[in-house]
């Protein structure tokens, strides 16, 4: 019974640790980006799929360009990608919070990175 009383009282003791802000936020922006990810690949294979010059001729596909307005819409949604990035490394280096949500941030916003730097330099 008296080591019961002891645990409890060393549990009053101990700082609750909450989930940090930056940690969630980079978290949200990581799965947002993934939601436009999968938006963006549905459009490009439905506008693929309704080109029938491609089929006729599949070289046509080297001489289409990509608009300069989706250009620039990969290029924010980088841009979004590295913010995720940072903040997810900032809130894991600060002390006093939990860091579950930091980890999975900085992972899944610096795997979009890679990728996204990857599909960049292809465009």
């Amino acid at each position: 019974m008296l080591e019961a009383t002891e645990e409890i009282v060393m549990n009053d003791n101990q700082a609750i640790k909450r989930q940090s802000k930056l940690g969630l936020i980079s978290f949200w922006i990581g799965i947002i980006n993934i939601l436009i990810l999968v938006y963006v690949t549905f459009q490009i294979a439905q506008f693929l799929m309704t080109q029938q010059d491609l089929f006729q001729n599949p070289t046509a596909i080297d001489g289409m360009r990509i608009s300069q307005s989706t250009y620039h819409s990969f290029i924010g949604v980088f841009l979004l990608q590295i913010l995720g990035f940072v903040l997810g490394l900032i809130s894991l280096f600060s002390s006093g919070a939990k860091r579950l949500f930091p980890l999975l941030g900085t992972v899944i916003n610096g795997l979009l990175v890679t990728f996204s730097a990857f599909k960049l330099s292809i465009i």
